[in-house]
């Protein structure tokens, strides 16, 4: 009877002592965390748009982030901020005391102002709004003539279906033929126009641009160091006439 006892107790006192084990492992470790991994430097690699404090400001903010290891773990599980032109983000431990946050922007590809002037919408390459910030990006695409209204984030341009394709199908072929075109102008009678150094392109109306634009690859090599303006508009399969006007010397 005592054996039987003394075999059934083995059983609790090894379950007892596994359970004892790793709550001194849990609390070690917990003291260590706290003790030695408290952050004192933050590092943040892949931003150009987004301001370094405000990556910062916005992954960070817990105010139990100032331990290293609690600001990783919470950066896994919980939902990540919203920060302006940062497409995602990753936190990490670089080592006990530096964290590492990891930034993936947004690939801007153009942008528009807003009807009242006071906003910059940018979007992406297949016409989705990127941000809409007072902030102005120097170097991005430029389409100037058109406004958009009640624009936002995740949603398609607000414009005519025709007027945002014809925006990207000109972007599209001025990446392709690697013009130099920093911006597209849009009259107020539709007349789409764009500079290529010191050649205005007159594209006329949004009729055939895609081919419009691909014969600049024939044509801009014969203007070398010329200034003037070459009329695409009347240009068509049928009617392939293209006339050059040169700038007059006091232009």
């Amino acid at each position: 009877m005592v054996e039987r006892r003394m075999r059934k107790r083995r059983p609790r006192f090894l379950f007892l002592k596994i359970i004892l084990i790793l709550i001194l492992i849990g609390s070690l470790s917990a003291a260590f965390i706290v003790n030695f991994c408290q952050t004192k430097e933050v590092k943040v690699k892949g931003n150009k748009l987004a301001g370094e404090e405000e990556i910062v400001e916005a992954a960070l903010s817990d105010k139990y982030d100032t331990n290293a290891v609690y600001a990783t773990v919470r950066n896994v599980f919980m939902k990540h901020a919203t920060i302006p032109f940062v497409d995602h983000y990753t936190v990490s431990m670089k080592n006990l005391n530096t964290v590492m946050i990891s930034v993936k922007e947004k690939e801007l590809y153009g942008y528009l102002k807003n009807d009242k002037g006071d906003r910059f919408v940018y979007y992406s390459a297949d016409g989705t709004v990127l941000e809409v910030s007072e902030r102005h990006i120097k170097g991005t695409f430029f389409v100037n003539g058109l406004t958009v209204k009640n624009a936002k984030a995740g949603e398609p341009l607000p414009l005519e279906e025709s007027d945002t394709k014809t925006i990207l199908a000109i972007q599209n072929e001025i990446q392709r033929e690697k013009l130099k075109v920093k911006k597209i102008r849009f009259s107020q009678d539709g007349i789409i126009t764009f500079k290529v150094k010191k050649v205005l392109v007159n594209l006329g109306t949004r009729t055939a641009v895609t081919e419009k634009v691909r014969r600049l690859h024939y044509i801009l090599p014969k203007l070398k160091g010329m200034k003037g303006t070459l009329h695409l508009e009347e240009w068509s399969e049928e009617n392939t006439d293209i006339v050059f006007e040169k700038a007059s010397k006091k232009g």
